[in-house]
């Protein structure tokens, strides 16, 4: 499931630092940073797959062989790697670049089951968000384009690196306790701080992770 989250983060900012606003949209609070972030979760899911060894019936013992005893069941349970969920970071035309450095789950269910909030940030490798500016030549996605340079102007920034976060990784011991499939429903907020070293909350509503159980 992939969705596109725009979000408009109204802070005290200068303007961006690779440009002045965009024609004809003047910003004279000087409040500019918009964000979007895509979110793909299709990939957040463990296959966990149950195999039973049926039982087996002992045989008595007869006056040319010995007893032979009965097998219990053996259940086995497979599983499979862990898919993550993937998000990228985008800024709109004439937004400031960003830093994306933590996240935190603000809220959680499991099979429709409300789990509460996370109390734990977790903080990650510093995930750069160009600011919403093109420029020649092109630059990748941890450069934004230099405050004077003259070929700049307003445009969707680079999409950042992706940030990868395996939340099906904890769900493979649930679908084994209950033998059935398991879904966990997510809102995540992720925190860092824009190029004018203001504050960035950005929050992603309903990504989903998942626990699929087989019978092999």
């Amino acid at each position: 499931m992939k969705r596109l989250i725009a979000l408009s983060l109204l802070t005290p900012l200068l303007l961006a630092a690779c440009g002045s606003a965009p024609a004809g949209n003047p910003d004279p609070t000087g409040m500019n940073l918009s964000i979007g972030a895509a979110a793909d979760d299709s990939a957040s899911s463990v296959t966990v797959t149950r195999s039973i060894t049926p039982a087996t019936a002992g045989t008595p013992a007869t006056p040319t062989s010995p007893a032979v005893p009965g097998t219990p069941a053996v259940t086995k349970y497979a599983v499979g790697p862990a898919g993550p969920a993937t998000f990228v970071f985008t800024s709109r035309p004439g937004s400031n670049a960003a830093y994306i450095t933590s996240y935190k789950v603000v809220r959680a269910s499991i099979n429709g089951v409300d789990q509460g909030s996370g109390s734990v940030v977790v903080f990650k490798n510093n995930t750069y968000v160009a600011s919403g500016y093109s420029c020649s030549p092109a630059l990748g996605p941890d450069q934004s384009c230099a405050f004077q340079d003259p070929t700049a102007k307003p445009a969707n920034g680079v999409p950042s690196a992706l940030i990868s976060i395996g939340f099906s990784s904890g769900l493979s011991g649930l679908a084994k306790s209950i033998n059935s499939n398991v879904v966990e429903d997510l809102d995540i907020e992720f925190y860092g701080v824009s190029s004018t070293n203001a504050p960035v909350t950005i929050r992603l509503n309903h990504v989903i992770a998942t626990a699929i159980f087989n019978d092999a």
